[in-house]
Formats: structure tokens, C-alpha cells, sequence
């Protein structure tokens, strides 16, 4: 695990840096009744974990890696000095704005993502949502139009924001890397990371309404792959698997290696989801960072709901007079732990966490091509979300 902890500090660090740079730039917006929301875009892309961004920089360098051994294999032992020579890491461009993008991308959905939850806080910030309402109520500004609430405009506006940044982000990619051959395979994919994760989160965001009217086995089948492919769209896609192709396709490394980083990354991903499902409702507050019982109150649609439902009738009507509340008590938290427990669905969810955490691992260890510098990296990644416990 250390190698990933030395691998994400130092670039944690670099990424910091050039996010400032960025952020700087965002604050010099002109237009003076807009300027305000320029520079809380640029306040709400400071502080995040950039473990996107990281995960871009290891792919890159996986691919990289992987091309010089190949080169060095190629070549004819009175040429390896001469192939070494010829590749030449300082001549190939950064990654560190791929990296960038990906953060900057991050920050809009996160900003659209408050808009949906209702959120007032993001990175212990007030959200896009809360700042413009909060200004206008200081103020003492009402909508000049009957119909609308200063909430409605706020929320119009953070939209626009999060739409910015997103466009944004596409553009800072797109003229980082012009000039470089993979410039359309690498805007391609960005392209199809956003579109799978805007998927992932219409279906979380419908999933609980198209359910209410549906019931019997099929139903119970299809909430348990609704639930799974907003894992993968949602979290594998978008936190883990998409990060590391960007980086791979700077690096040039082929489609058939990329593909077996993606089904090893599919798995931490949907790992890590189910792992933040259960932490959600049995963390620890003070170690999670947030309401344990918010996955509750927004009626989120797990793997650990969804098998009580599938399972168990009797503990889904006790835990239905829970789940959906406004107001989630410490007892509603601990009765909602215990109908989990009772019912099945932590030991299965555990269960099923622990079989891609150890799918993952396998597939890393038949990656026999793969730099060990980096495998150390991608183990250490794969243990410590494992055994995070926040």
C-alpha cells in the first residue's frame, strides 16, 4: 500500500498546483454580475481528493512503462542502448491536463449532484445552490416573478455553473493535446465517460419512482441489475475505469491490454460502491465525514436494499417505515443496521464486496506485462479501498 500512498502524495501535490493556475484563471471573469459565480466555480474545484486525476497520471504511466519494455524487447541486443535512448519520457506530453480535465469535469457533476440531492454543503463548502440563494436573501432580492423562489433561481443558476464546467473541462482537454495523434481517441472517450456517468445518474435518480409500482420476482431481478449497472456507470465508469483509459490512450498502450485494466477496474469500482453502501449505513460518523443516515432519508437504492426486497417481505415492510424519512434519528440508524443484518443483506453485501476486491487482485496478477513498479501501485490502490473505512 505504500506505493500507491508515495505515488498519490506526489501527485496529489503536482495536480494541486495546476488546479491553482486553472482556478486563477476562472476568478477573472469580466462580466460583473457573474463574476461572483466564476469564483465560487473556482472555490468548489479546491480541496478534492483528485483521486480521478491521480488515476489518469497511473495510467499514462502504466501504458508508458509497458511501451518501453516492449520497445526494449524488440530490439536486438546490440540495439537495446539505442532503443533505451529513443524513448524518451521528457519528450511525450503530460498528462497532468488530462488529469486536470477530469477534476474539472468532476467538480460540474458534483456541482449538477447537489442541485439533485438537495445538498447544502460539498468539500465542507457551502454548495453552488446555497451561496447564490443565501446572496440574493442577503440582499433582500425576491424573483421579480410570482411564480419563482429565490431557491428555483439559485438552482438555475448552479446549473448553468455545473454545465460550464463540464463544457469546460472538454474544451481544457481538447486544447492541452491538439497536436497530439491520439487528440480525437482521447476526446472520444471523454465524451463516452461523461454519457455513462449523466446514464448512471438518471437511472439512480428514476430508479426508486419506476419501482413503486412494480413487484414479483422479474421486478425484484431488475431492481437487484438496475442497482449493479449504476455501479458500474455511476462509480466503475466514471471514478476508476475512465480515468485510467484516458491516461492509457495518452500513453498509447493498445486496446487489448486497455481492455483487461478496464475488467480489473470495473471490478474496484463496483466494489468501492458497494463498500460506500455499507459504510453509509454501519460507519462510524466521525471517521465517514458525513450523515451516516443520509443514504436513508434520500431512499437510496442499494444492493443491501435491494436483497431485502428480494428476500425478505416481512423485514422490507419494518424497513419501509424508515427508509424515506426526512428526519433519520441515531434510532432509526440502528434499526435500519439491524434489519440489514438480521435479513441477510450486509453478510451478502460484504460477500459480494469481497469477491471483486479478490476478482480484481487476479486479474492485476495476470497482467503479467504490466510494469511491478506499477502493479505495487495498483495493489496498494486496490487494498486501500479495501479496507478504508470512510
Amino acid at each position: 500500500m505504500d506505493a500507491f500512498r508515495a505515488f498519490y502524495k506526489e501527485t496529489h501535490a503536482r495536480l494541486l498546483k495546476e488546479a491553482a493556475a486553472y482556478n486563477e484563471n476562472l476568478t477573472r471573469e469580466r462580466q460583473p454580475l457573474i463574476a461572483p459565480f466564476f469564483e465560487a466555480m473556482a472555490d468548489l474545484n479546491e480541496g478534492g481528493k483528485m483521486l480521478r486525476g491521480v488515476l489518469t497520471v497511473l495510467g499514462c504511466q502504466i501504458a508508458r512503462h509497458a511501451g518501453e519494455a516492449a520497445h526494449l524487447q524488440s530490439a536486438d541486443p546490440a540495439e537495446q542502448a539505442d532503443a533505451a535512448r529513443s524513448v524518451d519520457p521528457s519528450t511525450a506530453p503530460s498528462p497532468d491536463a488530462a488529469a486536470l480535465a477530469f477534476e474539472i469535469f468532476q467538480t460540474g457533476v458534483l456541482i449538477h449532484d447537489d442541485i439533485i440531492d438537495r445538498a447544502v454543503t460539498r468539500r465542507g463548502k457551502p454548495t453552488m445552490t446555497v451561496r447564490y440563494e443565501s446572496s440574493l436573501s442577503d440582499r433582500r432580492i425576491d424573483p421579480p416573478s410570482s411564480g419563482d423562489t429565490r431557491e428555483r433561481i439559485a438552482d438555475g443558476a448552479a446549473l448553468c455553473a455545473g454545465d460550464y464546467l463540464i463544457t469546460a473541462s472538454n474544451l481544457y482537454l481538447a486544447e492541452a493535446y491538439r497536436d497530439h495523434p491520439a487528440c480525437a481517441l482521447l476526446i472520444t472517450a471523454f465524451d463516452r465517460i461523461i454519457l455513462d456517468t449523466i446514464r448512471g445518474e438518471l437511472l439512480d435518480v428514476v430508479l426508486p419512482c419506476e419501482m413503486v409500482d412494480k413487484s414479483g420476482a422479474e421486478a425484484d431481478e431488475l431492481l437487484m441489475a438496475s442497482v449493479r449497472e449504476i455501479y458500474h456507470l455511476k462509480t466503475a465508469c466514471y471514478s476508476v475505469i475512465g480515468p485510467l483509459r484516458l491516461g492509457m490512450i495518452l500513453g498509447g498502450l493498445d486496446e487489448a491490454r486497455m481492455a483487461e485494466v478496464d475488467a480489473m477496474a470495473d471490478d474496484l469500482g463496483i466494489a468501492f460502491q458497494i463498500k460506500d453502501d455499507i459504510l453509509g449505513i454501519f460507519a462510524d460518523p466521525d471517521k465517514l465525514g458525513k450523515d451516516v443516515g443520509s443514504d436513508i432519508a434520500e431512499f437510496k437504492q442499494t444492493l443491501l436494499y435491494a436483497y431485502v426486497r428480494a428476500h425478505e417481505p416481512e423485514a422490507l415492510r419494518e424497513l419501509l417505515l424508515y427508509y424515506g424519512r426526512e428526519n433519520v434519528t441515531g434510532d432509526d440508524v440502528d434499526a435500519v443496521q439491524r434489519i440489514f443484518k438480521e435479513s441477510g443483506a450486509y453478510a451478502f453485501a460484504e460477500s459480494e464486496c469481497e469477491k471483486l476486491f479478490e476478482s480484481a487482485l487476479k486479474k492485476l496478477e495476470a497482467m503479467t506485462w504490466l510494469d511491478e513498479g506499477d502493479r505495487a501501485i495498483l495493489w496498494g490502490f486496490i487494498e486501500y479501498n479495501r479496507g478504508r473505512e470512510k
